[in-house]
Order: structure tokens, then sequence, then C-alpha cells
């Protein structure tokens, strides 16, 4: 809503705040009245719009009376906006055989882009839904994170937490006793294994007799 405030001091009409105001609105742009002076109260007070001059007349068929509500407000009436511009503004009250007139306000009006919808081209239905199922795809900005497509999902979340707590964990255990068949060899175990192997080695080469010998047992 687009708001002319004007306050009322006696038969002096002043602006108090003015506007940006666009040809062809409708219902859009209101008027509200400031009445400063104890002569104005229980009038019937009626806003007069004028199109088109600085100083109109009452006589200018562009006139239009519109009565304030008991607010001091009232909508400026389309005609006045139509086609850009400019509209003037002037108040009258009536109570008791007592009519108060105001000077007039002068307002400029810009110019706007509305034509009925004429002309006017619609998105095709493909369009559209592109539009909706990109709409649909987007991931809001969080503070502290960036946005990624390859971002960390619910199942693979959910997955890690199934996971109980050091079952990947690799155990080594540092005695000879152990009788496991999956648990790791510590570097201690791997040096008494390598001492047996050579052992081992040594009592087949003191027992291995060669073929002379065997000879010399057979003859």
């Amino acid at each position: 809503m687009v708001l002319l405030k004007m306050a009322v001091k006696n038969n002096k009409l002043i602006k108090v705040r003015d506007t940006l105001m666009i040809e062809d609105s409708v219902g859009y742009i209101h008027c509200q009245f400031e009445f400063r002076t104890a002569d104005w109260d229980l009038c019937t007070k009626t806003a007069v719009f004028s199109r088109g001059h600085i100083t109109p007349s009452i006589k200018d068929p562009y006139v239009i009376r519109v009565q304030l509500r008991e607010d001091g407000t009232c909508v400026v009436p389309a005609e006045i906006s139509a086609d850009g511009g400019s509209f003037s503004i002037g108040l009258y009250g009536e109570c008791n055989g007592k009519v108060i007139v105001t000077n007039w306000l002068y307002f400029k009006i810009g110019q706007g882009c509305y034509d009925s919808g004429e002309g006017t081209i619609v998105p095709s239905e493909g369009v559209w839904d592109r539009l909706y199922d990109a709409i649909g795809k987007k991931v809001d900005k969080e503070d502290g994170k960036g946005l990624s497509a390859n971002d960390y999902s619910t199942e693979e979340k959910n997955k890690l937490a199934g996971i109980e707590e050091g079952a990947t964990k690799t155990i080594v255990i540092d005695h000879t006793e152990s009788t496991s068949t999956t648990d790791v060899l510590s570097a201690n175990q791997g040096r008494i294994l390598n001492d047996k192997i050579d052992a081992i080695n040594i009592d087949f080469a003191i027992d291995f007799i060669t073929n002379d010998e065997i000879d010399a047992i057979i003859i």
C-alpha cells in the first residue's frame, strides 16, 4: 500500500509525507488526513480529486469526490491515476450549516508497465516443470558449511554408527602361550619363531647322511 499523508490545520492542507505513485494502480494508493484543529470535529469530510491540473476547478470533468472514513483515510480512485500525468487533492467539511474548504495539493504520477495482460507470454509447461524440479533439489546454505554434490548421506552415516567401537582394532599379544589363530604376531614372537626354525634346520644338517656314507655302510 502507498500512503499519501496530509495534515489539515484550519482550512490549510499540508503535505506530511509524499511518495511515488504509479499510473493504473487500483485500490493501492491511499490518503490519510490528520486534523490538527477542532473546527473539523463532527464534520462530514470529503476528499476531492482532480486529474491533470495544477490549479483544478471543481467543474472539470475528471473531478471525483470520496467521503473519508472515520479514521480520516480513503482510497485514491483508480480513474485519477490512469494514464499517468498528475492530479490534485482538496478537502472540504460540512457540519451544522458550516462548510470548511481547503486549498489544493498537487501530485505527479509515474509511468507504469501495466497493460491488462495484453501480449503476455506465459512460460510453457516444460519450463515450469524444470523450474519446480530445480527448486525441489536445491540445498539451503548453512553457516560454516560449503555446498557440494558429493555430500555425506544419511544411509552412510547410519551404517557407520552401527559398527561397534573397536571392531576394526588390531590386537597384538606378546606371549608365546597364545592359542589364537587370528591375533597378529608381535615383533618379539617373530624373533622367537625365527630362532626355532633356525634350530630345526641345524638339527637337520647334523642328522643328514651323505650317499658315500650310505654306500660304506652297505659294503
